[in-house]
């Protein structure tokens, strides 16, 4: 779907540079009609089905022109406002794709269409579910260190935290200004295109890996719940818009929990061989072995673990019949980034390419 763009702006140069840009980046995506000259765009509205009108915020523009269901936007080079003119505003000067990606967010949420995909390939789609089998054992950061390891072999990845606690924005950064917030408000308003708001508010890491950034509270993602998750995940999926998907999620004994493990292709627990955190991973795994003779798909064959901060003196293997994808040592004074790189570099997580 290519959607039909109406920009005006007097500022024949900045015009000029964009709509090229826009060409040259995004010509499957936007059809830009560009405008210096506010008679010659009036007319163009009137008689032209459009998606998107954008206009600048030094034009005096009559609000009574933008048709119906068309998406609309100022331009304008003052940052850090919301609204002009009680309408939504975009800062001319910032890279083109984050643009691209507001004009995106604006036509979603004025949009009724759906946007369909073709589902000859599905379950091309990997996901990959990462639980902590108790706290601190370094659960995120081996679920970051598994996407920039995939990421590193050419896959597309995107790592969705979904954690009522994500702290995402510690491990992965990039442009943008949207965030899960955005995407929640989208499944639940079921007044925006999920898919366009998916698009537009995902961020890319320097290290190519996907994301999106944690929501403005932790209390707003106590509002998911388990068919919207559902939801979220199955858009992601019928999109085939990436290689895999690595969840990161909270761990309890309820319907998320076993959604996120009943739609990955593996579910990995990160454990830190600690007496405790042995004895609650084994608990678990007495669990899910009496659910599993209930169930039409197990989810024992799908299970592994990780030891992550695991010390020779200190730690030990659990007493399970589970498989072990590795492990890695406690890495001391390094950064985020720093830990992250060096989890990475350890070929534990081939096995799930």
């Amino acid at each position: 779907m290519k959607l039909k763009v109406a920009m005006l702006d007097t500022d024949a140069i900045y015009v000029e540079r964009i709509v090229s840009i826009f060409n040259t980046m995004f010509s499957d995506k936007l059809e830009v009609s560009s405008f210096t000259e506010y008679d010659v765009a009036k007319e163009f509205i009137k008689q032209n089905p459009l998606d998107v009108i954008l206009v600048s915020d030094a034009i005096d523009f009559d609000l009574k022109l933008i048709p119906k269901r068309c998406a609309f936007a100022f331009l304008t080079d003052k940052k850090d406002i919301d609204l002009f003119k009680d309408q939504r505003i975009i800062f001319k000067y910032q890279k083109v794709d984050i643009i691209y990606k507001e004009i995106l967010s604006i036509f979603s949420e004025k949009s009724e269409s759906v946007i369909s995909y073709k589902t000859d390939d599905l379950g091309n789609t990997k996901i990959l579910t990462f639980f902590s089998g108790s706290g601190g054992t370094g659960g995120t950061t081996a679920a970051v260190a598994c996407a920039v390891r995939m990421a590193r072999f050419q896959k597309k990845v995107l790592y969705l935290d979904l954690e009522l606690s994500s702290n995402v924005g510690q491990f992965l950064q990039g442009p943008g200004q949207f965030s899960m917030t955005d995407i929640i408000y989208s499944l639940k308003s079921n007044k925006s295109n999920l898919m366009l708001k998916l698009e537009s508010s995902v961020k890319c890491d320097e290290r190519g890996v996907y994301f999106y950034d944690a929501s403005q509270l932790a209390l707003d993602m106590m509002e998911l719940n388990v068919d919207d998750i559902h939801h979220l995940l199955d858009e992601l999926v019928i999109s085939n818009t990436y290689d895999m998907i690595i969840v990161n999620g909270d761990f309890n004994f309820d319907k998320k929990s076993f959604l996120l493990m009943d739609m990955a292709r593996y579910v990995i627990f990160v454990l830190d061989g600690s007496e405790v955190g042995n004895c609650k991973f084994e608990r678990i795994h007495q669990s899910l072995a009496a659910l599993d003779g209930q169930k039409e798909k197990p989810i024992l064959p799908k299970l592994s673990i990780m030891y992550n901060r695991y010390s020779n003196k200190t730690s030990n293997t659990v007493n399970a019949e589970v498989n072990v994808l590795g492990g890695a040592p406690r890495y001391e004074g390094g950064s985020i980034k720093d830990i992250v790189g060096q989890l990475a570099g350890l070929q534990i997580f081939d096995h799930l390419l």
